[in-house]
């Protein structure tokens, strides 16, 4: 990583600057392997001066994960002047797309670390909770407090996170392929939870 020009800035502008540094970090090392040397090298300041803005490496570590997970949630968030339809395509493309770019950082966010510390198990729940409520509040008028629609949709997330992650450290299909193959399994999973035909989802 290129060792940045050091420049006067604030202190919330030097700790986001940390932060994008760190995420950036992410998509080629798992969590527990960013370096606080790297991360001032290229941030052009001093290993002390990281340490003053988050106090410790653990401390560091959830603040990059978190940010890594805001990071994830814009990419892919819907576009709402799509109608539901087309929000699931670019929803879903945009998710596919940022794993294959992003798979260390990725299965940080929904993996964790075996045996980590609280706040990281924290982020790791708050994380898988975020993405099942996104997809069930963009369901539109269906009964979206049914305990079975929420069963079902974490069920597919997780069946999401793991093919999709195989498909990028082996792409033997087409992209088209693997999004046809999540779309339909959602919209199948969701119209057995709920009760409905499927074809009634997305019209």
């Amino acid at each position: 990583m290129t060792k940045a020009t050091r420049t006067r800035r604030t202190p919330e502008e030097r700790r986001a600057q940390l932060l994008d540094l760190g995420v950036q970090m992410l998509a080629e090392r798992p969590l527990a392997e960013l370096s606080m040397e790297e991360l001032a090298g290229a941030a052009g300041i001093s290993k002390a001066l990281v340490f003053h803005y988050f106090g410790s490496k653990a401390e560091f570590q959830v603040a990059v994960a978190s940010a890594a997970a805001d990071e994830f949630f814009a990419v892919t968030e819907p576009d709402p002047t799509l109608d539901l339809d087309g929000q699931l395509d670019q929803s879903m493309r945009a998710f596919v797309r940022y794993v294959s770019d992003h798979r260390e950082g990725y299965l940080m966010l929904v993996r964790g670390v075996s045996g980590g510390d609280g706040a990281l198990g924290g982020l790791f729940t708050h994380t898988r909770d975020r993405f099942v409520r996104r997809i069930v509040d963009k369901l539109g008028p269906v009964d979206v407090g049914a305990p079975l629609l929420h069963l079902a949709v974490r069920g597919w997330v997780a069946f999401a996170e793991e093919v999709t992650v195989g498909w990028a450290d082996d792409p033997t299909t087409s992209e088209d392929e693997l999004l046809a193959l999540l779309r339909d399994s959602l919209t199948q999973i969701v119209a057995l939870a709920l009760g409905v035909p499927a074809g009634s989802l997305l019209t």
